[in-house]
């Protein structure tokens, strides 16, 4: 096993995070942890479905603009939703999803982080207002570590 956290390299292709700590074995799925004899991430269907329910941006950002409103009944047309920060409706192109656990960089495609219950939308003027004020407490407490 891999701890959560690490980063390893699937296949030469980048730098994963592990998630699951099942990651980076050839034959072990990354969901269940189960060997199999496939030359995939995971053993099946169902597993690979879990795994991107609770790691991926794609699913995970999907499914907060969902809860939010942001498609149709079908599931594909976008339409107004809210902001659950101030509650304005806007069009899908006004509105982020946002990381209420700051994610710092770009390592965010597949993320322990990622999980729906962590992501709100934001509009852009609420996604804004909280990127400033945790830049500013950073910054506050980078001060007081370093003694100023």
């Amino acid at each position: 096993m891999i701890e959560i956290g690490q980063q390893f390299t699937w296949r030469g292709n980048g730098n994963y995070t592990a998630c699951s700590g099942h990651e980076g074995t050839l034959g072990i799925c990354w969901w269940c942890g189960k060997p199999h004899e496939k030359k995939t991430q995971c053993c099946g269907k169902e597993c690979r479905e879990q795994y991107a329910k609770h790691f991926d941006w794609n699913y995970a950002s999907s499914w907060a603009l969902d809860r939010a409103g942001f498609f149709s009944d079908d599931g594909y047309h976008h339409t107004p939703g809210h902001c659950q920060g101030c509650g304005k409706t806007c069009g899908r192109r006004a509105v982020e999803v946002h990381h209420i656990v700051p994610i710092n960089g770009g390592k965010r495609f597949y993320s322990v982080l990622n999980c729906p219950c962590v992501l709100i939308v934001l509009c852009l003027v609420c996604h804004n207002k909280t990127k400033k004020k945790f830049k500013e407490e950073r910054q506050q407490e980078l001060g007081m570590w370093v003694g100023q």
